[in-house]
């Protein structure tokens, strides 16, 4: 084989390597500029699964029921991404890949509140955790269901961004595969979710 024949199956490689990589991502940018999305609704496209708008819970409870959306923000990007990004505001935003994943990847920007009071949660498989503050202390933090476990590692920042928000990148990792993930806060905004087989 010569190596222009070497080259070019090289070549060839590298971009379905690389078109496989860009499948895996999703930005957002196929929403309507104007779409906004039930809480409890039905599921939601997004090309590598699906995601639905769930009830923020903090102890059991309903977080601000009349005072909830999840819709796209077309020109504007907190998170840290391109926009457009999405605006969860009192809901849950529950991913479901199509087929069970080891790796969740994701860019967030969120406000905790100046003392730290708002409502958080996550959801791995069914196990949830709630807590008030900062997502930052979901780092090196392990959630577990059925004996099997996801790690979560977050990078954030120091301090209070514009207007209170802080931007960082969430990644959630289980060797034994993750079906379900959600991320809910109080003010939340979400771009470039990332599944990772």
């Amino acid at each position: 084989m010569s190596s222009l024949q070497l080259l070019v199956i090289a070549a060839t490689a590298a971009a379905s390597l690389s078109a496989q990589a860009a499948g895996t991502c999703y930005h957002f940018d196929g929403q309507a500029a104007d779409a906004s999305y039930p809480v409890n609704g039905p599921p939601v496209e997004i090309g590598i699964g699906r995601i639905q708008v769930r009830d923020l819970k903090l102890d059991g409870a309903v977080v601000a029921p009349a005072n909830r959306f999840f819709k796209v923000m077309p020109t504007q990007h907190i998170a840290g991404g391109a926009a457009p990004e999405m605006y969860a505001k009192n809901v849950a935003v529950q991913m479901l890949p199509r087929e069970g994943v080891h790796q969740i990847r994701l860019r967030y920007a969120h406000q905790p509140g100046a003392e730290g009071a708002r409502a958080a949660m996550v959801e791995v498989n069914g196990a949830r955790h709630d807590w008030t503050g900062s997502l930052h202390k979901l780092d090196g933090q392990t959630i577990a269901a059925d004996g099997h476990a996801a790690r979560f590692q977050v990078r954030q920042p120091d301090g209070h961004g514009d207007n209170g928000w802080i931007s960082g990148e969430l990644t959630l990792t289980s060797q034994d595969g993750i079906r379900s993930f959600t991320l809910g806060a109080a003010e939340l905004r979400l771009d470039d979710v990332c599944f990772e087989r």
